[in-house]
């Protein structure tokens, strides 16, 4: 293997190889496969090579260097002693590949960079930003990071410190509606109350009114008098008569709802009638309003309370049964 000169000033290498750091021998073993996973990466960042593992397993891995023809290679595969210990049983630690020059590793990605970075940032989380990363990360590890790399990486660390924000918050809706349902949904409704017309109907009977209006040309007027229309169903010839002076309709909706059917809305449409005056009351903005008008007093203190008179229980005996001490 190969030694690379480094000068620590201008921070360029000066000849083609691999840093040998923290060098693996055969026999050596890994606690768990994540530290196994996290070493590999470590190990092929610091050596300047990018390295793929094509078997990535629960029990094995085999990485290999991704340029062409090198046959570094490693094989490790786990432990049937215990079940999770890792055990490099192959190596080979030859390179015919140039290192990095450029000292830019896709394999540092923002999950590497957070896990290097998580304990500073632990300590200096309100204070780092992404351009300390980037110049901790090319004096430490020598590697060269973007800017939206270390902004990524950041965010992931104050995710680990703190929490996930959506995580922590996802639940509260839930929370809010069992400990008042529909709150925030009731007071937004009587805020808006404000801006509709005091001599119209309320927001959800206009936006049914305006749906059965579109219906319209699926209806056809075919007699009427002064005050019975006969409305027919141009898919169906189904037909409905109408009483436009006592608001009632044979298909007795309504009479059931209070709000214009369609075969209502039919004939008035084409009168320009007014919606208000052909749907109940109950719809009017001025009776909605008038329903919240008034204000709830504060209850009085329990102790100021009227004392319940209490009167002795009674008890019934029948008749002839004697009492016994």
């Amino acid at each position: 293997m190969k030694v690379i000169i480094v000068d620590v000033y201008n921070w360029r290498p000066m000849m083609l190889g691999h840093i040998v750091e923290d060098e693996w021998e055969i026999g050596m073993e890994w606690p768990n496969i994540k530290i196994l996973r996290q070493e590999i990466k470590d190990y092929c960042i610091k050596n300047r090579f990018v390295g793929r593992m094509v078997v990535n397993e629960s029990y094995r891995i085999l990485a290999i260097c991704e340029a062409s023809g090198c046959p570094w290679r490693a094989y490790w595969r786990k432990k049937k002693s215990d079940g999770f210990t890792m055990r490099l049983s192959t190596f080979n630690n030859e390179h015919r590949c140039a290192a990095d020059t450029d000292h830019k590793n896709r394999m540092a990605d923002a999950v590497w960079v957070a896990t290097v970075m998580l304990e500073h940032m632990k300590v200096h989380h309100k204070t780092c930003t992404p351009q300390n990363i980037i110049d901790d990360i090319r004096q430490k590890q020598h590697v060269a990071i973007s800017y939206w790399t270390a902004w990524s990486a950041r965010i992931r660390c104050l995710q680990q410190i703190h929490g996930d924000f959506v995580e922590s918050y996802k639940l509260v809706p839930v929370l809010c509606d069992q400990v008042n349902p529909k709150c925030c949904f009731c007071v937004y409704i009587l805020e808006k109350a404000k801006e509709w017309d005091i001599n119209g109907l309320v927001p959800a009977v206009v936006k049914k009114i305006e749906k059965m209006i579109e219906d319209i040309p699926n209806w056809d007027l075919e007699a009427s008098n002064s005050s019975l229309y006969c409305i027919r169903d141009v898919k169906s010839d189904y037909r409905y008569t109408v009483n436009i002076v006592d608001q009632e309709c044979s298909c007795r909706r309504w009479q059931l709802s209070g709000i214009v059917c369609v075969h209502a809305v039919v004939i008035l449409y084409k009168m320009r009638a007014d919606w208000r005056e052909y749907c109940s009351s109950y719809f009017w903005v001025s009776t909605y309003r008038m329903a919240y008008k008034g204000h709830i007093k504060p209850m009085e203190d329990p102790r100021d309370w009227p004392k319940p008179v209490s009167y002795p229980k009674l008890f019934f005996i029948d008749t002839g049964v004697e009492l016994l001490n």
